[in-house]
């Protein structure tokens, strides 16, 4: 299955293209809620796992996962209690988390249909039968997989070799060479014994499934299955596989620093200059080429690391922001060009004796924009509009969550709207100072300045926006202190875009 080209023009596209990210990073997203929620938990351990959860709650049910949503609230209800919480409801609530995602996971709504898969494993499925594959492919690239497939023993060890899939789904009753022998023969091939297999069988016996794993297999499904077991279980690989990959060392795979290592060069370059920063994010398969590509345009003395399997941080001392972001922007065009694929980046500039930390930041809502503003690399300082104001009116966009702030960003440039984005408080205030918009869409619990901060400062302009408040705390006091504070209108997460950009569209009236 092949992804359809982006239509800029689509607000669903936004939907789609975060619902894939959402699908990729669930696991991970879960695990970390569940380290922060053991047995010792202290008051900022609880508030990492409120700041996860209440995002979860906000965005889930945008995207076509209703009841994790549901259920990610009421965990955020029992975060947010007062005193200290009990954390085995807490992590039974987050179990019900997990179960309600592969529920929906298989439910999509209609819009997913023409889903770009974009970050879903490529999963080679070994299957004779032609209506269980039909029903396999189905589910697999609802789910956000990419699938291919063959009927016969003897064509999958050729198909894996070629086509290098994450993950096998390997049907033990096949013509040809049958499913054990095709996983006998790839645990013991160095090329190919890395890559996972599931076999898929109607023997049900415990010897069958003792003999399948004896052979290697990484797990064994009996058939007939629920697709939510399906999904949950290649979910389960994807994590162990991760968690098994090596220990990273000083230098990660195309000569890139570890981010720790990086971290400790970085400071000392800062600590003698003025610097810009720059994450870069492509895909996980590509960095380390995309990083090979960055270390050959740069300077000598520029410093390359790795902060994640998506993304790279690049130091270039003595550059001010509007240089870096030059030499980016030529370097990500070139890197294009030469096959390494797109890949976009944030970047912001530090005084000499700047923090690592603070710049990735930094980078990172620049980064950001970035993607929003489909660009290839943004700074963090320069706010500027990407052109004159549209027909319909100006907007600022404050939320720190960007998934939200892609999907909401989308729907109103396709109504008409110039679009500033803000991803802090503070920043929000300073662009309705600026740019006097028509319209502030404002989410309640950001950095820098709450929500509530902003519509109390709001208070003295003379002729300020209109305002709709956008979040996830529904409570009456909530609610009814933001209508006392000025607001217009108040729209509770999780949302219908097409009913926020109705009601934005009637304040304009």
């Amino acid at each position: 299955m092949t992804a359809e080209p982006a239509d800029p023009d689509d607000p669903e596209e936004a939907l789609r293209e975060v619902r894939s990210r959402f699908i990729a990073s669930f696991p991970g997203q879960c695990d970390s809620i569940a380290a922060l929620l053991g047995d010792d938990a202290d008051a900022a351990r609880l508030e990492g796992a409120h700041f996860i959860v209440h995002r979860l709650a906000g965005l889930a049910g945008l995207i076509g996962f209703p009841s994790v949503s549901e259920r990610a609230t009421d965990l955020e209800s029992l975060l947010t209690t007062g005193g200290p919480p009990d954390l085995a409801l807490a992590r039974d609530l987050l179990g019900g988390i997990r179960e309600n995602y592969a529920v929906d996971l298989i439910e999509p709504p209609d819009w997913v249909e023409s889903a770009a898969v974009a970050e879903g494993l490529a999963i080679l499925i070994v299957e004779d039968d032609r209506d269980q594959l039909a029903l396999l492919e189905i589910q697999l690239q609802r789910a956000g997989h990419r699938t291919m497939s063959v009927s016969r023993g003897d064509e999958a060890i050729a198909a894996a070799r070629e086509r290098r899939p994450a993950i096998v789904l390997l049907d033990v009753e096949l013509p040809g060479l049958d499913g054990h022998s095709v996983c006998r023969m790839m645990k013991t091939d160095p090329d190919l014994a890395g890559i996972p297999v599931v076999l898929l069988s109607t023997r049900a016996s415990i010897d069958a499934r003792l003999s399948g794993l004896m052979l290697g297999a990484d797990d064994y499904l009996c058939k007939p299955f629920d697709a939510r077991e399906l999904l949950l279980r290649i979910e389960n690989l994807r994590r162990r596989a991760s968690a098994a990959a090596p220990a990273t060392s000083a230098v990660t795979p195309g000569g890139l620093l570890a981010f720790d290592a990086f971290a400790a060069v970085a400071t000392a370059a800062l600590a003698a200059e003025p610097a810009a920063l720059a994450l870069v994010r492509a895909a996980a398969d590509r960095t380390a080429q995309l990083g090979v590509t960055l270390a050959d345009e740069g300077r000598r003395r520029d410093i390359f690391g790795r902060y994640d399997d998506t993304h790279l941080v690049w130091l270039m001392p003595g550059l001010d922001g509007r240089a870096a972001t030059a030499r980016a922007r030529a370097a990500l065009e070139l890197a294009r060009e030469s096959g390494v694929g797109d890949a976009t980046a944030g970047i912001a500039a530090g005084a000499a004796g700047s923090k690592i930390a603070a710049l990735v930041a930094q980078a990172d809502d620049a980064l950001t924009e970035a993607r929003c503003r489909r660009e290839t690399a943004s700074l963090q300082a320069d706010r500027r509009a990407a052109e004159a104001p549209a027909v319909a009116g100006t907007l600022v966009l404050a939320d720190d969550d960007p998934e939200v702030t892609r999907v909401v960003d989308g729907y109103m440039r396709a109504a008409g709207f110039d679009t500033v984005l803000a991803f802090d408080g503070a920043t929000a205030l300073q662009a309705v100072n600026e740019r006097h918009p028509d319209v502030l869409v404002l989410d309640l619990m950001m950095p820098a300045m709450s929500g509530f901060d902003v519509l109390m400062r709001l208070q003295a302009l003379p002729n300020k926006p209109r305002v709709v408040v956008l979040s996830a705390q529904g409570r009456e006091d909530d609610v009814t202190r933001a209508f006392d504070l000025g607001a217009d209108d108040y729209v509770v997460k999780p949302f219908s875009p097409q009913e926020l950009r109705a009601r934005i569209l009637r304040l304009m009236k």
